[in-house]
């Protein structure tokens, strides 16, 4: 039986879709406050888990939007989620088949709440090989 060749990276097809909403990173570090100044949106993508068919990689994924207030980061999600929702989607990692909204978005506690607040969701994505 032939090795099937590896699946791309879920989480930066996700990122690269919605690339225009705001800075998208894997991580958030100790630059977040520098990133968010002037009332831009940083978004957390990240795969926390996921299955596969053995043609489609279905995938877990969590998307937190960062902005300086609430409000913001409230539009920011639910353009995040609209963008994945329009797919199919092809981009240099890969092709978004298809994305289903797991958790909508919500405001989650944030750290620094003088300084920035987070609204987060989750999707279920099906991604494929280009």
């Amino acid at each position: 039986m032939p090795v099937l060749a590896a699946w791309p990276p879920a989480a930066r097809i996700v990122g690269a879709v919605v690339d225009d909403v705001g800075t998208v990173v894997g991580e958030t570090g100790t630059d977040l406050l520098v990133l968010l100044q002037g009332g831009q949106r940083v978004i957390r993508v990240r795969r926390i888990g996921g299955t596969d068919d053995r043609v489609t990689d279905i995938a877990r994924i969590d998307v937190r939007v960062y902005a300086v207030d609430l409000s913001n980061a409230e539009v920011g999600s639910e353009s995040v989620r609209q963008c994945l929702l329009s797919g199919p989607v092809a981009t240099a990692h890969g092709v978004l088949d298809r994305a289903e909204t797991e958790v909508g978005p919500q405001e989650v506690p944030s750290p620094d709440p003088e300084n920035y607040r987070v609204v987060s969701a989750t999707y279920r994505v099906s991604v494929r090989r280009r």
